[in-house]
């Protein structure tokens, strides 16, 4: 009987992007359409704007790692946005931004696919000019996309929303209480039969959104970095 094959770095890598993006999309999805020009504070990226920079710098990664050529000192950033996502920039509604979540990762990913294994293990000037290989900086781009999804997250609870990560994790958690010999901890019995006492705003105790929105202040300087 045949092996099935041994999935390799980049498979990983790429199966990692995927997984990331996947979570940009669905933090999209959670909040409304109507908020999409949602900002936390003056100079901090909008909820569009955050997910375009998402879209134009996973073009520009996965263009520039699977091109044989490919110099991240050959331009300047914006440079490089215009050159391989200039045409982003125009889509701004929320119907828009998930299909270009989806069809730009779809490119990248066939890119880097094709520039294979060995070609992601040669070596491309970083932006700081220093030497380092092509799938250690996948794995940058991977970061980037992770860190922007938990901002998006964020702006959920700034908006009394529940993020989409959340959502799921708690759902998973609910069907995995209830099935045969799941853990009685996960839902909201004791294990002795009696209902777990359920605390939240009616309780007294703060919502996780008033919390953010009382530390605002604080939180904003480190957005507008991003």
């Amino acid at each position: 009987m045949a092996q099935p094959a041994r999935a390799t770095l980049l498979d990983e890598a790429l199966e990692a992007w995927a997984d990331a993006r996947r979570g940009v999309a669905a933090e999209l999805a959670n909040i409304p359409a109507r908020r999409a020009g949602f900002r936390p504070a003056p100079g901090a990226r909008s909820v569009a704007e955050l997910v375009r920079h998402v879209i134009e710098t996973g073009l520009m990664w996965s263009g520039e790692l699977s091109d044989p050529r490919g110099d991240f000192t050959r331009m300047d950033f914006p440079a490089f946005i215009e050159y391989y996502a200039g045409d982003v920039a125009g889509r701004r509604t929320k119907t828009g931004l998930l299909d270009l979540l989806e069809t730009t990762h779809a490119q990248g990913a066939a890119q880097l696919r094709a520039a294979g294994d060995v070609g992601m293990l040669q070596r491309i000037t970083r932006f700081d000019g220093k030497r380092g290989t092509r799938l250690a900086w996948m794995h940058h781009g991977i970061a980037h996309e992770e860190y922007h999804r938990a901002q998006l997250a964020l702006y959920a609870r700034l908006l009394g929303l529940t993020p989409a990560l959340t959502r799921l994790i708690v759902i998973s958690n609910s069907e995995m209480s209830l099935k045969p010999g799941g853990d009685p901890r996960l839902s909201g019995d004791r294990t002795d039969g009696s209902k777990r006492v359920r605390r939240g705003p009616r309780s007294g105790r703060p919502d996780h959104a008033i919390i953010a929105h009382r530390h605002v202040s604080e939180v904003a300087p480190i957005l507008r970095t991003g």
